[in-house]
């Protein structure tokens, strides 16, 4: 079991807090609260309310479930720009199968699947296939790279964070999307994936910093199977979201709490306002049109 899974909200907060120096005010803003009051239940000399420890348990649990989004990037031949920042993408599990999901466009910026590079850990993900549609319309606006498990070792395995979409097939989404607050997390240009001024030897001079943000279901476009979120209005700390593309949307709330973190979708374009996402129903088609051609 999952060490957050055992220990208190204010340990599981700690924990949080302990990976992330110095952002107990990005936690504050997270919460509603001030950062004076994050401090207290920190040290200890305050407590939360029972309804702070509700919104710090469901905080919790979405961040684990976006442990699944990761930055993309390419290798590049030039030793002084070892690495270029494409976009963002995310792990999936899918009958007994590993995936990375990311946008077609993002892919596209990447010379060839070979210089694909997911990192994790001190690891690049391998691959062993991949399917890009053919179709221009903008619901095909994905990609699907195949994760090669027999080149995984199991800690390797076990640094991996996988949406489990099995558990979505039976998502009544139509009925779900309706009213639902909607919450995405990825990598925009804007917090330097890459950051050239490093010195050289700093290892893969990667600086990967992911953003999240929220807003609520706005419908489907009239002239695409694409699907809108409308964003919360709040001073956001990055004003671009470039490099965002690929990135999961999933529930942060809807009518059902039984699919609350579910994956709704796949972020390809947006602006300060509005975003929009290809419908997961689309993406599971296409998995299962692979699994289906491909058998192991």
């Amino acid at each position: 079991m999952d060490q957050s899974e055992t220990d208190s909200p204010i340990d599981a907060l700690r924990a949080w807090v302990d990976l992330r120096p110095g952002r107990a005010s990005e936690l504050a803003q997270i919460l509603g609260v001030s950062t004076q009051v994050v401090v207290g239940w920190l040290d200890g000399s305050a407590s939360p309310a029972p309804q702070q420890e509700r919104a710090i348990d469901k905080m919790l649990r979405m961040d684990k479930a976006f442990r699944c989004s990761l930055p993309v990037f390419q290798e590049n031949e030039d030793e002084h720009y070892a690495y270029s920042f494409a976009g963002s993408g995310f792990v999936v599990r899918f009958k007994n199968r590993l995936f990375i999901l990311t946008a077609k466009h993002v892919r596209e910026l990447i010379l060839d699947s070979t210089t694909v590079r997911i990192w994790v850990g001190d690891f690049s993900l391998p691959f062993n296939r991949e399917s890009v549609p053919q179709s221009l319309e903008p619901e095909a606006d994905f990609a699907i790279l195949e994760i090669d498990q027999g080149h995984l070792t199991n800690d390797q395995r076990k640094n991996l964070h996988p949406l489990d979409l099995d558990k979505q097939l039976g998502l009544p989404i139509d009925t779900l999307l309706s009213g639902a607050i909607l919450a995405m997390r990825g990598f925009p240009d804007e917090l330097y994936q890459v950051h050239y001024d490093l010195d050289y030897f700093e290892k893969h001079k990667l600086t990967p910093y992911s953003y999240s943000i929220d807003g609520r279901y706005d419908g489907a476009e009239t002239t695409s199977q694409l699907h809108r979120v409308r964003y919360f209005a709040a001073n956001r700390p990055v004003t671009d979201h470039s490099g965002m593309s690929g990135s999961p949307w999933i529930i942060e709330s809807c009518q059902d709490p039984q699919w609350d973190l579910a994956l709704v979708g796949l972020h390809v374009r947006g602006n300060q306002e509005l975003a929009q996402f290809i419908r997961v129903d689309l993406l599971l088609a296409a998995l299962n049109h692979i699994v289906e051609s491909s058998p192991h």
